[in-house]
């Protein structure tokens, strides 16, 4: 007897230390990316990239992809969003089967196909890398991509609240229209961002978003539009001196990414035989974090800063879709626990007729089969972590020239100021440049 118990702890232990996940690779990479040292951190997931299995491969594109996007190397970061982008929507339609599964087992047995937030923001990161190149033809074909899946999402979600659009993405689609001189798509993709923000509500409309929206009315003859604009606005903003300029556009990506954690309640009762009784539930719940930039400005040389205005708060976005989906979320893992409840009573009725129904014995077994059964009920936490949690953009307009430009950073411990950078502009370009800060 002492044998048999002896073995069944041991089993006891394998299934409990087997079935941890290791995350403390994350920790490093997230330690290096705060300290600006992102193609450090792209590599350290290289090297563990055996802690992604084939299930989440979209998420180990993605993440190398943010941290060469952060190094300012865009032809890496191209390369693996692209691959990212690719896998979504290889993924977009998942098989019945793999549901199935994950109905009783759990849902990360499923491909990580990408939340709505992110299938929408992969476009408008690569957009960036393009654009950060110069190629706005390319950035636009990311843009033009994201008209087909906000129409999906807006029939999928359409008795939700869930993401249907993203005014950060149809901001930027804007600036880069305006780079293309094509005004009339530039003014529809700034009311569509203006529109998004109002419904979204994820974040306020961008003051400068206001100023470009009510210049480019006037220039492309859209009286109406103005008169909708005296309305929402109370007191119309002054023109903008950016619409048709050249100008430099500093888009600042900020701060900790969105994180979901497993909030796990489990209870256990015992009779005075040592059959044991088990409930465990496990949904996903949303953590705030927060940036250690609070604000951002432009400062070019002999000039005051130019402020940056909050365009995308990814946190809320991630939360958002959390409540979205949390009433079919607690649907399915009530369905699954009592399915494998059933299951596990039905497994341990015949362990308690072949231990002879000691006591003792009834126990080590319940409790061996209830951790077993544990290890199959977690949520789906999986989210990527390497998306800034915000994202702010100045805009200046400027003269043609080289101009060696800092940015001022206003954090939760004083001022900081970034080294120069030289940005070389041609007339009538909108240049793009991408600053990161993960702290």
């Amino acid at each position: 007897m002492k044998r048999f118990l002896f073995s069944i702890l041991l089993v006891f232990i394998v299934l409990w230390s087997g079935c941890a996940r290791n995350m403390s690779y994350f920790d490093k990479v997230q330690s290096q990316a705060r300290q600006r040292q992102f193609e450090f951190a792209a590599d350290l997931i290289k090297q563990n990239s055996d802690k992604y299995p084939e299930r989440d491969r979209v998420l180990y594109h993605l993440d190398r992809g943010m941290l060469f996007l952060y190094a300012g190397n865009a032809d890496q970061a191209i390369e693996y969003l692209s691959e990212a982008e690719k896998e979504m929507a290889d993924l977009f339609t998942k098989s019945v089967s793999k549901q199935a599964a994950s109905l009783v087992t759990n849902d990360y047995v499923l491909p990580y196909a990408g939340l709505d937030y992110e299938q929408l923001l992969i476009n408008a990161f690569l957009a960036l890398a393009y654009a950060s190149q110069g190629k706005t033809d390319d950035a636009l074909v990311e843009i033009r991509k994201v008209q087909t899946k906000c129409n999906i999402l807006k029939e999928k979600n359409a008795s939700n609240k869930a993401i249907k659009d993203d005014g950060f993405l149809r901001y930027l689609a804007g600036i880069l229209y305006e780079q293309d001189k094509d005004y009339d798509n530039a003014y529809i993709s700034y009311y569509t961002a203006w529109k998004a923000y109002q419904l979204e509500a994820q974040c306020p409309i961008p003051p400068t978003l206001k100023s470009v929206l009510l210049t480019l009315a006037k220039k492309t003859g859209r009286t109406d539009d103005i008169e909708e604009f005296k309305k929402s606005f109370g007191t119309l903003p002054e023109e903008s001196p950016l619409v048709g300029s050249t100008e430099i556009v500093a888009v600042s990506l900020i701060g900790d990414g969105p994180v979901i954690i497993s909030k796990e309640f489990a209870t256990t009762a015992v009779d005075v035989e040592g059959k044991t009784w088990h409930l465990k539930f496990a949904i996903p719940e949303f953590k705030r974090t927060s940036s250690f930039v609070n604000s951002v400005e432009l400062f070019l040389p002999g000039a005051m800063g130019v402020p940056s205005d909050l365009v995308e708060e990814s946190r809320n976005l991630c939360q958002n879709d959390l409540e979205a989906r949390m009433g079919g979320i607690i649907a399915k893992t009530t369905a699954r626990v009592l399915v494998k409840t059933i299951a596990a009573h039905k497994a341990k009725q015949k362990l308690y007729q072949s231990s002879g129904n000691n006591p003792l014995s009834n126990f080590v077994l319940g409790m061996a089969t209830d951790v077993t059964m544990d290890q199959l009920e977690h949520a789906d936490t999986r989210v990527c972590r390497l998306f800034p949690g915000e994202v702010r953009i100045a805009r200046v307009p400027v003269k043609p020239g080289q101009y060696d430009i800092t940015l001022g950073l206003r954090t939760r411990s004083g001022s900081e100021t970034t080294p120069a950078r030289k940005v070389d502009v041609k007339a009538g370009d909108k240049r793009i440049i991408v600053y990161s800060d993960l702290r």
